[in-house]
C-alpha cells in the first residue's frame, strides 16, 4: 500500500462513517438495509487495505525505507495500518533507519492508539524509551538528517554482512564451494568443470531464470559474486528476470547496483499495492444457508461461481455443499459435477475422495450410492482414511445402503475401526434401527445421560451468574428447556444482559453470538449500532478473536453466521443478496 493506498483506506473510513449516520437516521427497513450494506462495503475495503499492509514482510519494509523507495513520512503512515504489536516490533528493531526528523511522528505513533487498535491497546514503555533516548541525543542537531545511521546498506541484517565478508575474501573463500555445489546440482558430481563452457553457463542462466527457488537462489547469488564482466551481468539479469524475491537472499546489496535493487524492490512491493485478496466462498455458503427460495437461489449461484474458481479439495467440498442447498434439477446436476471433479482432479488423494463421497451419499439414490459406499469401506479397511474421521465417514452411509450391503463388504472396514480404537460421537438414532447387530455394535450405541437425584438429566446446580455474559448464557440455556408460555418472562433479562455486554469491549462478544437468535429486533439494532460502526473497528490478530465482526484475511468473517443473521434480521433477504453481490463485485 502506497500513499495512495493509505488515502484510499482513509476514504473508505470516511464512507463508513457516513454510512453509520445513514443507518442511525434510516426511517424504513429498505433505507436501513441500504445503509448496512454500505457499512459492510466500507469495512471490506478498510480491512483489505489493512491486511495488504500487514502481509508486507518486515524485511521488505526495511529495504523500502533504506533504499529510499519510501520517505520516512510514508513509512510512518504505513506503520499506522499495522496492528500495534507489529508496529512496535518494527520500530524497535529498525529505529536506526529513521532520521531524527521522524522521531516526533514515531513518538505519536507509539504513544497514541491508531484507528483499528481497539481496547487491547496499551502504552509500550520500552519503545517509548528508545525513541525518547534518540530525541535527547538529537537535541541541538539539525531537525532532519539524510539518514539516521551512516553506512546502512543491507537491511537484510547480519546474514547480508556475512555474505559481503565472504565475497570480499576472494576466490579461495567462495569460488570452489559455490562452483562445485552448483555444478553438482545441475550436472552431477563432476559437473563443476562444465560451468565454464558456453553450454554449461547457458544452462545456469536457464536454471536461474526459470527454475531456481529458495536455497538455490542463495547458491546462485554466491556463485554470481565469483564471476566478472559479461558473465556476472548475464547471471544477475537472469536472476532479476526470474520474478523470485531476491531481497532476502544474503549478498543482494553487494551483487546488484542501486538501480537494479530499486527496480526489483518496486516490483516486489507492487504485490502489496492493492487490497488483499480475501476468500469469500464460505461467507456466501453461510448466506445461502440462512435465506430461502429466490434469495437462496441467487446467493447460491454466486457461491457456485466462487467455488468453480477453486481447485482441488475446496472445489469438491463447495460443489457438495452447493448440492445440499440446491433444489429441483440443480441438485443432481451439482452432484454429477462434484463426482466428476472428484475423479478428474489429480490433486486429490483417496482420503479427499472419500470425504467427497461421504458428503454426496445422503443425497444420492441408494442404487447409485451403494458402489460409492463400498469405495468408502474399502478405503477405511485399507487405512487410507484418517483415524479421526473414519467413523464419521461410516455414519455418512445412509441406512438403506447399509442394509443392502452384505457383511463381507462392511466387516473389514468396521474391524479396522474397532482395532484402531477410533473415538467418535454416538451415531445417529437412525443407525440404531434396522441394521445388522455387528454394525450397530461396531458403531457404538452411545451411553445415556445419567439422571441426577431430582430426575433431571445432566442438570447441575450453578452459582448465581454475576457478569452480563454469564447472565446471558444462563438465560439462553434456560430458554431451551422452558415451555413457550414461560419464555416470554426471560426476554427482558436476555435483552438487558445483551445491552450490558455492548458497554464492554468486543472481546466479550461470544455470549452475544450464542444468544443472538433469542434477542428481539431492538437488541439487534443496538448491537449493530455499537459494533458495526467505524469507530468500533479494530484489527483482528488471530483466529481465536471472539469479536462479532472479527475479520481475518485468510478466512473473511470469523463469525459470518452471526453477521449475516443480523443483516437478515434487520434488512431482510434482499439485504443479504445485496451483501453477497457486493462481496463478488469487490472481488
Amino acid at each position: 500500500m502506497s500513499i495512495s493506498g493509505g488515502a484510499r483506506q482513509q476514504e473508505a473510513l470516511s464512507a463508513w462513517r457516513l454510512a453509520d449516520e445513514a443507518f442511525e437516521q434510516a426511517d424504513s427497513r429498505a433505507a436501513r438495509a441500504e445503509a448496512m450494506v454500505r457499512q459492510l462495503r466500507a469495512r471490506e475495503l478498510v480491512e483489505r487495505w489493512s491486511w495488504a499492509e500487514r502481509r508486507l514482510p518486515d524485511a521488505l519494509r526495511r529495504w523500502a525505507l533504506a533504499e529510499g523507495l519510501w520517505s520516512w513520512e510514508e513509512a510512518v503512515e504505513r506503520l499506522g495500518h499495522l496492528d500495534f504489536v507489529a508496529r512496535r516490533r518494527f520500530i524497535r528493531s529498525n529505529l536506526a533507519l529513521f532520521p531524527d526528523a521522524s522521531l516526533p511522528a514515531l513518538l505519536d505513533l507509539v504513544r497514541e492508539p491508531q484507528p483499528g487498535d481497539g481496547a487491547l491497546w496499551s502504552p509500550d514503555g520500552s519503545t517509548l524509551s528508545a525513541i525518547a533516548l534518540r530525541l535527547d541525543r538529537a537535541r541541538g542537531r539539525e531537525p532532519a538528517l539524510a539518514a539516521a545511521a551512516e553506512g546502512v546498506r543491507d537491511p537484510a541484517g547480519e546474514a547480508g554482512s556475512r555474505a559481503r565478508g565472504a565475497a570480499s575474501a576472494g576466490p579461495s573463500a567462495a569460488v570452489e564451494p559455490a562452483g562445485a555445489r552448483l555444478g553438482a546440482l545441475l550436472f552431477g558430481a563432476q559437473g563443476a568443470a562444465r560451468l565454464s563452457t558456453d553450454t554449461g553457463f547457458a544452462a545456469v542462466l536457464d536454471f536461474a531464470e526459470h527454475h531456481a527457488t529458495a536455497d538455490e537462489l542463495a547458491l546462485l547469488l554466491e556463485y554470481a559474486r565469483t564471476l566478472e564482466g559479461e558473465r556476472r551481468a548475464a547471471l544477475c539479469g537472469a536472476l532479476l528476470r526470474s520474478g523470485e524475491p531476491l531481497w532476502g537472499v544474503p549478498g543482494f546489496a553487494d551483487l546488484f547496483s542501486p538501480e537494479q535493487r530499486q527496480a526489483h524492490l518496486r516490483a516486489e512491493l507492487a504485490a502489496y499495492e492493492r487490497p488483499a485478496e480475501v476468500p469469500i466462498h464460505d461467507t456466501l455458503r453461510i448466506a445461502a444457508t440462512l435465506v430461502e427460495d429466490e434469495a437462496r437461489r441467487e446467493v447460491l449461484s454466486l457461491f457456485l461461481d466462487e467455488v468453480r474458481a477453486l481447485g482441488g479439495r475446496g472445489r469438491l467440498e463447495g460443489l457438495c455443499a452447493g448440492a445440499a442447498l440446491a433444489d429441483g434439477a440443480l441438485r443432481p446436476a451439482l452432484l454429477d459435477e462434484a463426482l466428476a471433479w472428484m475423479e478428474a482432479c489429480e490433486e486429490l488423494d483417496e482420503d479427499d475422495r472419500v470425504e467427497g463421497i461421504a458428503a454426496a451419499l445422503p443425497m444420492l439414490p441408494a442404487a447409485r450410492g451403494a458402489p460409492l459406499a463400498e469405495r468408502v469401506l474399502d478405503a477405511i479397511a485399507a487405512g487410507q482414511v484418517q483415524r479421526t474421521v473414519a467413523r464419521d465417514r461410516l455414519l455418512a452411509i445412509p441406512d438403506a445402503v447399509w442394509a443392502a450391503l452384505p457383511e463381507a463388504r462392511w466387516a473389514p472396514a468396521l474391524r479396522w475401526v474397532v482395532e484402531e480404537g477410533v473415538d467418535a460421537p454416538a451415531p445417529r438414532s437412525a443407525l440404531r434401527r434396522g441394521l445388522p447387530a455387528p454394525v450397530r455394535a461396531a458403531l457404538g450405541e452411545g451411553a445415556p445421560v445419567a439422571p441426577t437425584e431430582d430426575g433431571s438429566a445432566g442438570r447441575s446446580a450453578r452459582a448465581e451468574p454475576s457478569s452480563p455474559q454469564e447472565r446471558l448464557r444462563g438465560s439462553a440455556s434456560a430458554w431451551a428447556s422452558l415451555p413457550d408460555a414461560e419464555r416470554a418472562g426471560l426476554l427482558p433479562e436476555i435483552e438487558a444482559a445483551a445491552r450490558a455486554i455492548l458497554q464492554m469491549p468486543d472481546t466479550e462478544d461470544g455470549a452475544l453470538r450464542a444468544a443472538l437468535a433469542l434477542l428481539p429486533e431492538s437488541a439487534w439494532r443496538a448491537i449493530w449500532s455499537a459494533r458495526a460502526r467505524a469507530s468500533a473497528w479494530r484489527r483482528t490478530i488471530d483466529l481465536t478473536d471472539p469479536a462479532l465482526f472479527a475479520y481475518i484475511g485468510s478466512e473473511h468473517y470469523l463469525h459470518a453466521e452471526a453477521v449475516i443473521r443480523l443483516v437478515l434480521g434487520l434488512g431482510g433477504p434482499a439485504a443479504v443478496c445485496d451483501f453477497a453481490r457486493m462481496l463478488v463485485v469487490l472481488r
